[in-house]
């Protein structure tokens, strides 16, 4: 009977140590699943931040172009007023007495509808 338990003791052991094997693939299967998965994640993030990175590049170029052609408008904005201002200021002088005849018959044509 002794031998029974002892058999019975070491089957039991043996069974034992098939399971516990048993967990511990499953485990280390599982977990490799998992680790390549993580890997697949980390792979997708590394090309939507490398996409992000392009497209922020591009974005930043088209920004400096802008400025660029801002700066380029207001250069030539501020040319066509001197240079308005100069007309304004050689013809200021053959304007006045155009001016004087207008006022002058606009507030006789008031008088006379009067």
């Amino acid at each position: 009977m002794n031998k029974k338990r002892q058999n019975n003791k070491k089957s039991d052991d043996r069974i034992q140590d098939e399971e516990n094997n048993f967990i511990q693939q499953q485990l280390a299967q599982s977990n490799e699943e998992k680790v390549d998965l993580l890997a697949q994640h980390v792979s997708q993030m590394h090309q939507i931040s490398s996409q992000l990175g392009a497209q922020l590049s591009s974005e930043t170029s088209v920004l400096k172009d802008l400025g660029s052609g801002f700066d380029r408008s207001k250069e030539l904005v501020g040319k066509v007023i001197i240079n308005i201002d100069g007309m304004l200021e050689k013809a200021s002088g053959s304007i006045l007495p155009f001016v004087v005849v207008f006022t002058v018959m606009i507030l006789a044509l008031i008088a006379k509808l009067q």
